[in-house]
């Protein structure tokens, strides 16, 4: 059994939250509208936040291409917040970065039944596009963008008082004041009411209604702690157990949404979870596959197009936006340009997305064959189970239990062609952290010159000989791959002891001084980087 997910302002807010969380960090690479679909995609640099109008939303990792309509995005944009309209169902995320014409600013997405949409917004508010052509309320290209009224609830600021409470309900009849809590209190909903009323929607003294005061303050002011709970056959995700004894704690509200999406409230037993859990990773297989050859047919379609561009840079004039030539078959090819760059320039774009997408469809097989195996366990398992036999299943966690958090490297690894390891550091911060915390003083260090890039270790103990040649210069050769100069013929790299590396107080993350240091030019080498890296880094 599938559910929809009902969306309340609460569940908004908590979304809105973890989102905010899970992105801070991340680095706008495209944002793609699929009205086919019902999807809209958003690629960061090391994920994907799809959002579909029937599934909501889902992060991926690792970031697959898109499709659809692709909206063109500020230079550099990054998260600038992520935010809920209070007392609404409505979330909004504003990036930031170098101005572009026209280009998105601004996705705000509806969950207002019935028709949920998902709209972007360039800097003066207007419409670039809508994912629904809503009948009730039209978003118009180029026209600002028009939000639903507003409510006007009490309390969507500050939680209304036990007074105000009291006055509210003390002369309401108990049968009516769930709904009058919910027309008349921010943040209150269908999902929620009863809970928080519980004992004062019978006749009662005001004690009951203090109480009732006292969960709906523990509702709106206490952390998040995503769950699952049962709404009659259906399962809802939410960030508050709703004082149920029933409530399945989640690692996350995400994770929440996903499993009330393929839940059913009225099943629990093994063969039912097993089921749920096949249907799930058959989709999942499914989902890699269609994205695999996607991106493979992206990959040809970008590349042939800077092919195309390249061959007739000489005339295309800086600052065109749209051009067509004849394409290498004879046929007529329109193509879109970003008009601040040159003809080479915009050739080179191409290139360096469909080396993504080349990457992404090459990580897929991975991918599948994990997906295969956990599909083979749980046909194994609930092959057992259909035959009567007792199946150990994973323990349930017991309410307000938390997840261990997990410890991330700041480190890729690699294995160069003689055994030896390589780390190579994730960010700017994490540079620092594999530098002196994730390394030892005669291990090699070494770093592109000049320019951004990542941190490189080569671990090595011996304090008194150099590793052999080819391990050091496929270091190299990684230091290269992993800097801003990946796409450069040759590129300098600065090596020297780890111990001869330091840090002055107050430098940024990643900067740090070097002494007595060797160089080494090398080529960029996406192939070597691929056959070195570490077994299981890639899964």
């Amino acid at each position: 059994m599938s559910n929809t997910i009902r969306y309340d302002a609460l569940l908004t807010r908590h979304l809105a939250r973890e989102l905010a969380a899970t992105l801070r960090t991340e680095r706008l690479l495209s944002v793609h509208f699929d009205r086919d679909r019902g999807e809209c995609r958003i690629a960061f640099a090391d994920c994907a936040l799809l959002w579909s109008i029937q599934r909501g939303p889902n992060i991926e990792r690792p970031p697959l291409p898109g499709e659809g309509h692709l909206l063109s995005i500020p230079k550099k944009a990054a998260i600038e917040r992520i935010e809920a309209v209070p007392d609404e169902r409505i979330l909004r995320i504003d990036f930031s970065g170098g101005s572009r014409a026209n280009g998105v600013r601004s996705i705000v997405i509806e969950l207002l039944p019935p028709e949920p949409d998902l709209i972007a917004l360039d800097d003066e508010g207007r419409v670039l596009k809508s994912l629904v052509r809503a009948a009730s309320r039209p978003q118009t290209r180029g026209q600002p963008y028009a939000p639903p009224p507003t409510r006007g609830r009490r309390g969507s600021e500050d939680a209304i008082a036990l007074d105000e409470w009291l006055e509210l309900l003390r002369d309401v009849a108990p049968a009516e004041r769930t709904g009058i809590v919910i027309r008349s209190v921010a943040y209150l909903s269908p999902i929620n009411a009863d809970a928080v009323l519980a004992s004062a929607a019978t006749p009662a003294e005001d004690r009951e209604l203090v109480a009732a005061h006292e969960r709906y303050m523990e509702l709106l002011g206490s952390p998040m702690r995503p769950v699952v709970i049962p709404l009659g056959k259906r399962l809802q995700p939410y960030g508050h157990a709703l004082w149920q004894t029933a409530a399945l704690p989640q690692p996350s509200l995400l994770a929440a949404i996903a499993h009330a999406l393929e839940g059913d409230a009225t099943d629990t037993s093994p063969v039912a979870r097993l089921e749920t859990a096949l249907q799930r990773e058959r989709k999942k297989r499914e989902r890699l596959l269609q994205e695999s050859e996607r991106a493979g047919e992206e990959a040809v379609q970008l590349r042939a197009a800077a092919d195309l561009v390249l061959a007739n840079a000489g005339s295309i004039k800086r600052g065109a936006r749209e051009i067509e030539l004849q394409g290498f078959d004879g046929e007529p090819k329109r193509l879109e340009l970003d008009p601040a760059l040159s003809a080479a320039e915009n050739a080179e774009v191409w290139y360096t997305e469909a080396r993504k997408r080349e990457r992404a469809a090459e990580r897929v097989p991975q991918l599948v064959r994990e997906t295969d195996r956990v599909i083979a366990g749980i046909e194994d398992k609930l092959k057992r189970a259909m035959a009567g036999e007792a199946i150990e299943m994973p323990a349930r966690a017991a309410p307000g239990a938390r997840k261990q958090p997990t410890i991330k490297v700041p480190y890729r690894r690699y294995r160069t062609s003689g055994g030896l390891e390589v780390r190579v550091g994730r960010s700017s911060r994490d540079n620092d952290e594999l530098t002196f915390k994730h390394s030892s003083p005669n291990d090699l260090w070494m770093h592109a010159r000049a320019v951004g890039g990542a941190h490189v270790v080569l671990r090595w103990t011996d304090a008194d000989n150099q590793p052999p040649a080819a391990d050091l210069r496929e270091a190299a050769v990684l230091a290269a791959v992993h800097s801003k100069a990946r796409h450069a013929g040759t590129v300098p790299i600065d090596w020297t002891r780890r111990k001869y590396v330091r840090k002055s107080r107050g430098s940024p993350a990643g900067q740090v001084l070097v002494e007595r240091s060797k160089t080494l030019f090398v080529a960029p080498d996406d192939a070597l980087e691929k056959r070195l890296q570490w077994p299981l880094e890639s899964i």
